[in-house]
C-alpha cells in the first residue's frame, strides 16, 4: 500500500477520485458519436468495472480518460484537477493515469524488472531497480524479475504490466480487457489478484471486461454501457436486483423474456400475477424473470423438457401447461428434476421485472 508520505494520503487533502461529467466523444474520421453524455465517478481504493457489448464505447471512454482520445463535450476531473473539458486538455503524459492493455504490451527485449522500471526515468538506476522489485513483489512475481516476456504465461505478463503501470503511483489506473483470452480458471484467479492489488494501492481503478460474472464477483461498482451511453451505475447487488431497464437486467445474468399486457396495475404470468406500477392500462410490456427466479416446489405445474448440467448448477428447460413457451430455471444440480417429469414451479417476485416493450 502507499506509505504515509504519499502526498495523496496527507491529512486534510480532499480526494474526490475520478469524476466524468457529460462526456462526449466523436470519431475524428466520420464525426459519428462514439460516446454521448457519459456520467460516472470512481473513488480511490475501489474497482469500477465497465460492462457492455462490443461497440458500446467502453474502450473509447478509457482512451478519453487517458488523454489518447480527444473529447468534444463534458469534462474529466481527478481529485479536483481538470484533465479535460471544452477549453483544457492535459497531455497524456501529465495526467498521472496508468493503463494496462489486453495484450500486456511488454517490451520483448527487456526483462520483467526492466519493463517495470521503464517508466521511472527520473530516478537513479538503483532507485529504479528497487522500485521495480517492490512492484513485482506486490503482484507476487518477485521470482520472474530476470525473465523475458516470451517466457511468461499470459497471467504473469498481465501482472508485470500492472506492476509497470502502478510503479509511477498513478492517480487513476485503467485496464482494458486485461483478462481476455485466458482460460476460465486463470481468468478468475488473475481477476481476484489484480483487484486485490488495485485496492491495496489506493488508486482509482477503472476496468473494462466482458464477463459479467467476474464483474459481479470482483467489482465494487459496475457501470453498464450500451450504444455509447451509461445506462446504470451502481453496486453489483443494486444492478442485479434493481436494473434500470431490460438491457441492464439481462447483462448481469440469463433471463426469461415474456411479452405481457398490463391490466389493473399488474401483468399475468403462468406463475401468477406480477405487479406493474406506473404502467398505463392495456400497455404492452415485457416481463423479465431471472433463471434463478423460477423456484422448484409448489406453484404451477410444468413439464421438464431438458436438463443441462453446469457442474454445481443445472439449467432446467420447463414448459407450463397450455403454453408453447420454453422457460429456463437455474437450480442446484443435486435437486434437478428428471427430464420428462412434471413438477411444480413458483416465481420469486424479487427476481422478476416489468419493463416497457420498447425498453
Amino acid at each position: 500500500m502507499f506509505d504515509s508520505a504519499d502526498p495523496r494520503m496527507m491529512a486534510g487533502e480532499a480526494k474526490h477520485g475520478l469524476e466524468v461529467r457529460g462526456l462526449s466523444v466523436r470519431s475524428q474520421a466520420s464525426g459519428k458519436a462514439l460516446i454521448t453524455d457519459v456520467f460516472l465517478d470512481a473513488k480511490h481504493g475501489e474497482v469500477l468495472w465497465i460492462v457492455g457489448p462490443s461497440g458500446a464505447g467502453k474502450t473509447t471512454l478509457l482512451r478519453a480518460i487517458a488523454g489518447i482520445e480527444h473529447i468534444h463535450g463534458g469534462s474529466i476531473v481527478v481529485d479536483g484537477r481538470v484533465l479535460a473539458n471544452r477549453s483544457i486538455e492535459v497531455p497524456p503524459e501529465q495526467r498521472r493515469v496508468g493503463m494496462v492493455f489486453q495484450n500486456a504490451a511488454l517490451f520483448p527485449h527487456l526483462s520483467a524488472a526492466d519493463n517495470v522500471a521503464f517508466g521511472l526515468n527520473g530516478r537513479a538506476r538503483p532507485a529504479r531497480a528497487t522500485r521495480a522489485q517492490e512492484m513485482l513483489e506486490r503482484v507476487e512475481l518477485a521470482d520472474v524479475a530476470e525473465r523475458l516476456p516470451h517466457t511468461l504465461s499470459g497471467g504473469e505478463a498481465q501482472r508485470v504490466a500492472l506492476a509497470r503501470a502502478l510503479a509511477t503511483d498513478p492517480d487513476v489506473m485503467l485496464l482494458d480487457e486485461p483478462f481476455a483470452g485466458l482460460d476460465p480458471q486463470l481468468r478468475t484467479d488473475l481477476a481476484a489478484a489484480v483487484c486485490r492489488v488495485l485496492r491495496d494501492s489506493g488508486t482509482v481503478a477503472v476496468l473494462v471486461g466482458h464477463n459479467p460474472e467476474d464483474a459481479m464477483r470482483f467489482a465494487d461498482r459496475i457501470s453498464v454501457m450500451h450504444d455509447g451511453r451509461v445506462l446504470q451505475l451502481g453496486t453489483p447487488e443494486e444492478i442485479y436486483s434493481h436494473p434500470n431497464d431490460a438491457f441492464c437486467a439481462g447483462i448481469l445474468g440469463h433471463v426469461n423474456r415474456i411479452p405481457v399486457k398490463v391490466q389493473g396495475g399488474q401483468v399475468a404470468t403462468p406463475f401468477g400475477p406480477v405487479g406493474a406500477p406506473g404502467f398505463s392500462e392495456g400497455s404492452a410490456a415485457e416481463l423479465l424473470v431471472r433463471e434463478e427466479g423460477l423456484l422448484l416446489g409448489n406453484g404451477t405445474p410444468v413439464m421438464v423438457r431438458s436438463v443441462r448440467s453446469l457442474g454445481a448448477l443445472a439449467v432446467v428447460a420447463i414448459q407450463p401447461r397450455d403454453d408453447s413457451r420454453i422457460l429456463h430455471a437455474r437450480v442446484p444440480a443435486d435437486s434437478a428434476p428428471a427430464e420428462g417429469t412434471e413438477i411444480l414451479v413458483r416465481l420469486d417476485p424479487a427476481r422478476a421485472f416489468v419493463f416497457p416493450m420498447d425498453g
